[in-house]
């Protein structure tokens, strides 16, 4: 049998001892469960990325995802439509506001067309222009006068 010196009393006392071992499983069985939930993730990783995409396409649903995390349908437009909007007077700006506010009850009879599309696009780049501004938009609005509308939408360019 190994005997220490008695002038190493610590490293004696230390190797003896059986207080840490505890803490030593621990680590090991703590270091074991990351290694395998590493390997877990890089087996899967293809299906969690499908996972998320699948998650993110649900979260698109404008009462259920904070205005940051929209994903425009046509990126392109989608900032063309924030760029017109945000150059709009704040009285302009409720106008279409309101319009949205309006209209957004009627949007799910679209579901699945390129003018839902082009509603939740623009809905969304009214909502970012108030954003911008550092003001709230109030959801609640709904009336708006016919002729504002109209003349908010030819200096946009629809007619």
């Amino acid at each position: 049998m190994f005997c220490l010196p008695a002038k190493f009393p610590t490293i004696r006392s230390f190797t003896q001892s059986e207080s840490g071992v505890v803490a030593v499983d621990f680590v090991v069985l703590t270091g074991a469960a990351t290694g395998v939930a590493m390997a877990t993730m890089a087996a899967f990783s293809a299906e969690l990325g499908f996972v998320s995409g699948e998650v993110a396409s649900q979260s698109q649903h404008r009462e259920s995802r904070p205005s940051y995390a929209y994903r425009a349908h046509d990126e392109e437009t989608y900032q063309r439509y924030t760029s017109v909007v945000s150059s709009l007077s704040n009285n302009d700006l409720a106008v279409l506001s309101a319009w949205g506010n309006a209209t957004r009850a009627q949007s799910d009879a679209l579901a699945g067309s390129n003018a839902q599309e082009f509603f939740e696009d623009f809905d969304q780049a009214i909502t970012s222009a108030y954003a911008n501004r550092e003001q709230s938009r109030d959801d609640e609005v709904t009336e708006y006068d016919e002729y504002d509308l109209e003349r908010v939408s030819r200096m946009l360019g629809f007619s």
